[in-house]
C-alpha cells in the first residue's frame, strides 16, 4: 500500500446493507413500497412510482444511473476540483460523455432527494443518493462547494464486493478528510438555478453550490493521507 494514500475499502458484513435503521430516517407513508436500484428503470418514475418522468428528465436520470465505470480512454485527464469551481457561466465548460477524478476536502455527507425521480420516488438511506460536498480547502460556505454523489446501483454494487458506502459508514469516514473522487461527469439541471454559475438573477431560491457540475456517479473513492 502507498504511503501517501490508502484505498477506501470497508467491508460489509452483508452483501446488501440492511435497511433497517432507514424507516426512522425518513418515514415512509402507507402504500408506499422501496423499489431496488436493479428493479428502477435507468430513466426512473415518477414520485408515484408508477409514471414515467418527461423525456427531459429521463435523459438526466440515464446518466446519473449509469451502470458503468468509466474506462481509462473515457478519463478527461485536464479535469480538475480548481477547473470544476472556476466562476463564469460553466454549463458547456466539460464533456458528460467523459470520466473524471478530483482530489479535495470532504466538508459533509449526507442523503441526498428523497424522493428522486431517478431513484423511482424511494425514501430509504439504502435506495437514495448519497450526497458529498467537496472542497479545495476547509470552508463554512458551502457557495464555494460542489458535489458528488454515490448511487444506490454502485452502493449495491460495492457491498457485494466487501466495501460499506452506505451514507452514515461514508459520513463517518470522510468528513474533514482529503479524497479522491473518479466517476462520471454530469451537469444537473435540477440545479443550475441554485448554483453560483448558472444561477440566473431573479432566481427563486438562493444558492448553495460553485457549479451544477458533479462527479455521478462515483465509482470509486480513495481517502488521501
Amino acid at each position: 500500500m502507498k504511503a501517501i494514500a490508502k484505498s477506501f475499502l470497508i467491508a460489509a458484513a452483508t452483501a446488501l446493507i440492511t435497511n433497517a435503521g432507514d424507516a426512522a430516517h425518513k418515514p415512509a407513508p402507507a402504500g408506499h413500497l422501496e423499489i431496488p436500484p436493479d428493479l428502477c428503470p435507468l430513466s426512473g418514475l415518477n414520485k408515484d412510482q408508477k409514471t414515467s418522468p418527461s423525456a427531459l428528465t429521463q435523459k438526466l436520470n440515464e446518466k446519473k444511473n449509469r451502470r458503468t465505470a468509466p474506462t481509462d480512454t473515457d478519463f478527461d485527464s485536464r479535469v480538475t476540483i480548481q477547473k470544476m469551481l472556476a466562476p463564469g457561466k460553466d454549463i458547456g465548460r466539460f464533456d458528460e460523455a467523459r470520466g473524471a477524478e478530483i482530489t479535495g476536502l470532504v466538508i459533509k455527507v449526507e442523503q441526498g432527494g428523497h424522493p428522486e425521480t431517478a431513484n423511482c420516488g424511494d425514501l430509504t438511506e439504502q435506495f437514495t443518493d448519497t450526497h458529498i460536498t467537496v472542497a479545495v480547502r476547509k470552508t463554512n460556505d458551502l457557495t464555494t462547494t460542489l458535489i458528488v454523489e454515490v448511487t444506490p446501483w454502485w452502493r449495491q454494487t460495492m457491498a457485494q464486493r466487501g466495501m460499506d458506502w452506505s451514507t452514515v459508514k461514508l459520513k463517518q469516514t470522510l468528513t474533514g478528510h482529503t479524497v479522491k473522487f473518479r466517476g462520471w461527469l454530469m451537469f444537473d439541471l435540477d440545479h443550475e438555478s441554485e448554483s453560483i454559475n448558472t444561477r440566473p438573477a431573479n432566481a427563486a431560491k438562493p444558492p448553495w453550490r460553485q457549479t451544477a457540475w458533479e462527479i455521478h456517479p462515483i465509482t470509486a473513492i480513495e481517502v488521501v493521507q
